[in-house]
């Protein structure tokens, strides 16, 4: 290999790693960690428990110095536990090398670095040592890359197509993940679709796993050396994958073309609604925590469980009984009924996910646990905003839906008052103020 095709080798290397938010020094060399400073706690709950409901606050898709970033897993833990969380999981990047053909090969920092095992029996101790917190271990991946430029000008998609896998305990089942780990080599390859995420998406499943698209409206449009990185924010995922178990709606999720009113993921519960798909993705919100200026309640996600226990809480991302939050004027609330009854009088007042059935016209109740000022509520039936409210409570007849014999898919979006600088939000990030449901699925008689 001559050396102009070598450095274009190693610029697209150093690329391709350069996932959102970390460098690729970080991945070449490791993170030593930054030690935590003493601080004084966040005045977050950590549960709730109203009725007969555990609300739990988590923050998910963090990082660690098994990749690329900043906290020892010990200080993540002590982190967590600081800002009121009463679950966190860890989802490390999985690369660890990387080459192409049989020219050149590079090891990068991440899980396969130090392999699975090290890092599933560290979380296993971690778990042990911590009882008072709820520790799920995980990964983050980027199956697929491809090259579709002609030497010495490269032009690489899938940079952006992340995922993030929880519920597996076997390092092999890791180890054998289809995780394209090269370049064939520097000739241009045809564009390959979802075909390769479906794949990895199918394994996970198959083995037991939970997996949920990250980072769905992250654009690409970066240059590095030789290698151009153009791809739009895999929003059609939310839709065109079939199995995901959730996507990260916050904090980059709620566009219009993604979890926005009739965007890609209304697009998937209308199909699920009218019997057109057996499953959908629930939404979540994500750390993606990386950096000390960072905090894990960057977005985070209640989990309405049962009980308070790491299976019960898959099970809840299975099934969707899960609210999205991002800002701190939602720190300390909670949605205390979401509910769709023909008279108002919902049996429970949570139903996120269900499937229920009306012999009248469909009331929908909805209301936080306290009352915030500055908040606005929207009810988004079947991708279209049917009701607007400037309050964070409501009752809502849907009048329309019962005359037109309709099915329905309800949820409901709040915006709160940005708050730029406070604590609790990153400060090099969007200040926000969001809270997301998932959705109730309705039938008439």
């Amino acid at each position: 290999m001559n050396q102009r095709r070598l450095l274009s080798v190693i610029g697209i290397l150093l690329a391709a790693l350069l996932l959102d938010g970390c460098s690729a020094f970080k991945y070449m060399t490791g993170d030593q960690g930054v030690a935590l400073t003493p601080e004084v706690a966040t005045a977050r709950t950590p549960v709730y428990r109203p009725g007969d409901w555990t609300i739990a606050r988590g923050t998910v898709h963090n990082h660690t110095t098994y990749s690329d970033g900043q906290r020892t897993p010990e200080d993540l833990i002590e982190l967590a536990r600081r800002e009121g969380m009463a679950i966190v999981a860890i989802n490390d990047h999985a690369v660890g090398k990387i080459r192409v053909g049989n020219a050149f090969n590079l090891s990068f920092n991440g899980i396969e670095k130090v392999g699975y095992k090290d890092y599933l029996d560290h979380i296993g101790r971690l778990k042990a040592a911590n009882p008072d917190l709820i520790i799920l271990p995980g990964i983050e991946a980027m199956p697929y890359l491809w090259n579709m430029g002609k030497a010495p000008n490269f032009l690489i998609f899938g940079e952006n197509n992340h995922f993030t896998v929880y519920g597996i305990d076997d390092p092999a089942v890791f180890d054998a993940m289809p995780y394209r780990k090269e370049l064939p080599n520097l000739s241009p390859e045809p564009f390959p679709g979802y075909a390769p995420y479906q794949r990895f998406v199918d394994y996970i499943l198959d083995h037991g796993g939970l997996i949920d698209a990250v980072h769905v409206d992250s654009k690409m449009d970066d240059w590095y050396g030789p290698a151009h990185f153009l791809m739009p924010g895999p929003v059609n995922e939310i839709h065109d994958l079939r199995g995901l178990t959730g996507f990260s709606i916050l904090p980059e999720g709620y566009s219009e073309l993604a979890g926005g009113a009739g965007g890609s993921w209304d697009a998937a519960l209308v199909e699920y609604l009218v019997g057109g798909r057996d499953q959908v993705p629930w939404a979540l919100g994500d750390a993606d925590y990386h950096e000390v200026t960072d905090t894990l309640a960057w977005a985070t996600t209640l989990f309405y469980l049962r009980e308070l226990t790491e299976p019960e809480v898959y099970r809840a991302m299975r099934e969707g009984r899960m609210v999205a939050l991002m800002g701190t004027v939602f720190n300390d609330a909670y949605v205390a009924e979401f509910s769709v009854s023909a008279d108002g009088a919902a049996p429970d007042p949570i139903m996120f996910g269900q499937k229920t059935t009306v012999a009248a016209a469909p009331v929908v109740r909805f209301r936080l646990n306290r009352e915030i000022p500055g908040v606005s509520a929207r009810l988004i039936r079947n991708g279209k905003v049917v009701h607007r409210v400037a309050a964070c409570d409501f009752e809502f007849s849907d009048r329309e839906t019962f005359e037109r014999r309709l099915p329905a898919v309800y949820r409901v979006e709040l915006t709160g008052p940005t708050v730029p600088g406070a604590h609790g939000e990153s400060p090099h990030h969007e200040t926000n103020s969001k809270l997301f449901t998932n959705p109730i699925f309705v039938y008439l008689k």
